[in-house]
């Protein structure tokens, strides 16, 4: 796997954010996970760790921060990213298309992975 971390990839991830509350930069401080569903009709759910995405046939390392989440809690030192491409999303199609392909680690091999929402242990920086 080509690993490549730079700022046009951090960027490209950024754009699974819809919603843009602060400007602050949000330091990851563990791994981030999400979840890994399947089945028809009734969904069955495991949290992953996300270790890669892909674009543009490259892959990256997950970024070592976010300049915008969905949700920041203070108290619990927990972010949140909705990436909204559940089953029922009506631009499903049109939103997978522009976003990167996520990816866990299974069985030593890469597997991508659909995830509702990513969610990390964080830091706020100050504005």
């Amino acid at each position: 796997m080509n690993v490549k971390l730079s700022i046009v990839g951090i960027s490209i991830l950024l754009v699974i954010s819809l919603v843009q509350p602060s400007r602050a930069d949000y330091i990851v401080t563990s791994e981030i996970t999400g979840n890994d569903c399947w089945g028809i009709g009734i969904k069955f759910c495991n949290t992953v760790k996300v270790v890669a995405f892909e674009k543009g046939g490259e892959f990256y390392e997950m970024p070592p921060r976010f300049s915008t989440v969905t949700t920041y809690s203070e108290d619990k030192g927990r972010c949140s990213i909705n990436i909204g491409t559940g089953i029922w999303t009506p631009l499903k199609a049109l939103a997978t298309a522009t976003q990167p392909r996520l990816y866990t680690k299974k069985d030593g091999k890469l597997k991508e992975i659909s995830p509702d929402y990513l969610s990390f242990s964080c830091r706020k920086t100050p504005e």
